[in-house]
């Protein structure tokens, strides 16, 4: 007589768990297998398995976006679910991480570092793909990578059961959990540290209440602003200690937003936006006119003097190249932050987002917010604001004289949350 109740896929009996560990079960003897593997991919996975059995909250706002049943959140949170490195699937195929409930997989996670482009994937993914496509209320699969890919993952962005996320998501993961627990968090710190000293981007807020002093001190200082503005009491010992710091966060940010723009239009921008920063001074008329008229007699040079700059503009952006786009023909696309101090007014560090698009014999078109920020933007609030921006930019560059062709297939990113 047939069972009333339907057997369940993959069910890995305990014998054959063992057998199926790719990796030595302690945390040392997986990292020194590794290192002679030179695998960073697979040292990331071994963090996100002890993440899992020893901070599970923080391992399931990481997969926030896998419809868990409740069920197995409580296996996870409660450490009876199995997570496993180098899991066998299939014949031939290991999943860099996967978790198992009462025997079942319920979810395998591939990470992709500096092997993102290999030429392997596609056929490493098709095999993900086949395993989980009849088991969406089963099994889920995600592909955990450091960038964006440059090519579509095709099936990644249209079933239920497979995601996409970043090692970025993970930073955000561990920092929530750490600040959650009040710094009771051993390994979500470590995790977070890691990953940013191997230099994984986020986006990072800047704190106006602690260091907006600093921020402005970095402006200034770039700028070459004079002492004599009322700005030399920003000069102090933690000021002038994290301006750098807060440089790197601003790159930090325009790196995700360069990620943002590529994600929808993989199949246009070739290569990953590249992030930069300049800064842009404004100066007195009069004053640059009166220097200007006395230049110095040995070797006609001319020093401006600090006190004509008027205004520093530092721009922190990312800018991509379309497709096409070489020395003979070119076209960029360019998503920012500005930070603007003005001596004139005496006022401290503010805000705006621009966009900018520039073709090879053309104007370009250059658009920014037309309202100051009250507070440094969140990346919900930036990506939102960017997005409008790049529509309306689109917009006026499509009615130009010479426009590339390129632009009517730019996509609208959507805003994060």
């Amino acid at each position: 007589m047939p069972s009333e109740v339907a057997p369940m896929r993959n069910k890995v009996s305990n014998s054959d768990l063992t057998a199926r560990r790719g990796g030595g079960d302690s945390f040392f003897g997986f990292v020194q297998k590794q290192l002679r593997d030179k695998c960073s991919g697979r040292l990331v996975a071994l963090m996100l398995r002890e993440l899992g059995r020893h901070e599970p909250e923080a391992f399931l706002v990481l997969l926030q976006e896998v419809q868990f049943s409740a069920d197995q959140r409580k296996a996870i949170r409660g450490g009876a679910a199995q997570i496993e490195t180098e899991w066998a699937y299939m014949p031939g195929r290991r999943a860099d991480l996967a978790v198992i409930v009462d025997g079942q997989e319920i979810l395998l996670l591939e990470v992709k570092e500096d092997d993102l482009m290999s030429s392997g994937n596609s056929d490493q993914l098709a095999d993900y793909i086949a395993h989980v496509a009849d088991r969406s209320a089963e099994i889920h699969f995600v592909h955990f990578s450091r960038y964006s890919p440059l090519r579509s993952l095709g099936p990644l962005q249209s079933m239920p059961n497979v995601h996409d996320l970043r090692y970025r998501h993970l930073i955000e993961a561990v920092r929530n959990h750490e600040n959650e627990t009040s710094g009771r968090a051993p390994l979500s710190r470590m995790i977070r540290e890691y990953l940013e000293d191997i230099g994984v981007d986020s986006y990072k807020q800047i704190s106006l209440d602690q260091e907006l002093d600093a921020l402005t001190l970095l402006v200034t200082q770039m700028s070459g602003f004079d002492h004599f503005h009322g700005l030399g009491r920003l000069h102090t010992a933690s000021n002038a200690t994290l301006a750098p710091d807060l440089l790197r966060r601003l790159l930090s940010n325009a790196v995700v937003l360069g990620e943002w723009l590529l994600e929808p239009n993989a199949s246009i921008i070739k290569q990953k936006p590249k992030s930069k920063f300049h800064v842009t001074n404004r100066y007195s008329a009069t004053l640059l006119k009166r220097a200007i008229s006395t230049p110095d007699p040995d070797d006609g040079l001319v020093d401006l003097p600090r006190k004509a700059v008027q205004e520093g503009i530092l721009s922190v952006h990312a800018s991509a190249a379309l497709d096409k786009s070489g020395s003979q023909s070119w076209v960029y696309v360019t998503v920012g932050q500005y930070v603007t101090v003005s001596a004139a007014t005496r006022e401290k560090a503010r805000f705006s987002l621009f966009v900018e698009l520039v073709w090879k014999g053309g104007d370009g078109v250059h658009l920014e917010s037309e309202d100051w920020f009250d507070m440094f933007p969140s990346e919900s609030t930036a990506t939102k604001e960017l997005r409008t921006l790049l529509q309306r930019a689109l917009k006026k560059a499509r009615k130009l004289d010479g426009s590339p062709a390129v632009f009517d297939k730019v996509s609208l990113p959507a805003p994060r949350t």
